[in-house]
């Protein structure tokens, strides 16, 4: 399977080529008192490049977002870094409803990308397990027949009538046991970019813009892909198809290493359930010893385990990643305050 989603915005993973899983963007309230911030003239407003409120004398201006003539901005848009583009206003999902105020720079969706998830495991140095029913007496002639690890539905496939023995060879080796799960790529929500317009006003930082719209993100773009600067580190992809997007996500090789020493050893239980639940009937030791007689009538369920010499998983690590063409965009916003 594989998950990831192809619009004007998706999820770039830390590393630059892949997604972080920032599915969200939370929007800006710019310009708004802070609870407890007092009457008289002053303002307190937020800085995007400090995350710190501020009070600027004078009267706000509700068309520049600005603190007057003179005042302090009431939103600071961290310096544009060199190779992008903004600032921009990013809307997704419900956010994009509203459509730009001004210009639309891009229209897309989101693209999702999960991990893969991989995991590699090593069985014990085994031998499948054995049974071996006698003629007459151990040893001699017998019947052998071969044994599954776990739990199976019904009984043995042979009466334990006459002297039996149940057997697991040590071997030099163990089967890697690997499971592998690539998320499809997919698209997600609506995504916009959408031009803001500057503001007056002075920040210590930074250029002075109009406040952000409700749930809008303060962001910058480039096309193809590219990591986020510092000051702007929310990434997103946006796409238009998924035809956009160069997928190389995988997982290594699952081996194993060399067993340590040891031999192999178990036990063949008899359940009357039928899932090997409760308390066993009976049990069996895997030591190649010879029993007489072990009847398992009205068994519902037989159980085999088998332990022995460990062997050293190796691989089966995730890799790759996804990779934004030329014709796609990738987004970078400023954290919500």
């Amino acid at each position: 399977m594989k998950a990831l989603r192809t619009g004007v915005v998706g999820h770039l993973l830390a590393t630059g080529t892949a997604l972080s899983g920032c599915a969200q963007i939370f929007g800006f309230e710019e310009g708004k008192p802070l609870p407890g911030g007092g009457g008289g003239s002053g303002v307190t407003t937020y800085s995007v490049s400090s995350g710190q409120a501020t009070t600027a004398t004078g009267s706000p201006n509700a068309t520049t977002g600005g603190g007057g003539a003179g005042g302090t901005c009431a939103v600071c848009a961290p310096q544009v870094p060199s190779g992008w583009t903004g600032p921009v206003t990013f809307l997704s999902g419900d956010a994009a409803k509203q459509g730009c105020a001004k210009a639309t720079v891009r229209a897309g969706q989101l693209l999702v990308a999960d991990p893969p998830s991989c995991t590699c495991k090593c069985g014990p140095a085994c031998a499948a397990p054995t049974l071996s029913v006698y003629s007459n007496a151990c040893p001699g002639a017998a019947n052998t027949t071969n044994l599954t690890v776990g739990c199976a539905q019904g009984n043995l496939p042979v009466p334990l009538d006459k002297p039996h023995s149940f057997s697991a060879a040590t071997s030099n080796s163990c089967t890697p046991d690997a499971m592998q799960t690539i998320p499809a790529l997919a698209l997600g929500a609506v995504a916009l970019v959408c031009t803001h317009d500057a503001a007056t006003g002075s920040c210590s930082a930074g250029t002075c813009v109009a406040p952000l719209p409700q749930g809008g993100a303060l962001c910058v773009y480039r096309q193809g892909p590219g990591e986020c600067p510092a000051s702007y580190p929310v990434a997103h992809q946006v796409v238009d198809d998924l035809s956009q997007v160069i997928d190389t996500r995988a997982c290594s090789q699952c081996t194993c290493g060399a067993p340590g020493a040891g031999k192999c050893s178990g036990t063949v239980s008899a359940y009357a359930s039928t899932d090997c639940s409760g308390t066993p009937k009976g049990d069996n030791p895997i030591d190649g010893a010879c029993y007489l007689g072990w009847y398992m009538d009205g068994a519902g369920s037989i159980k085999v385990a088998v332990t022995g010499p460990a062997c050293q998983a190796q691989g089966g690590q995730a890799s790759g990643g996804v990779q934004l063409k030329p014709n796609a965009l990738t987004v970078c916003c400023a954290p919500p305050l």
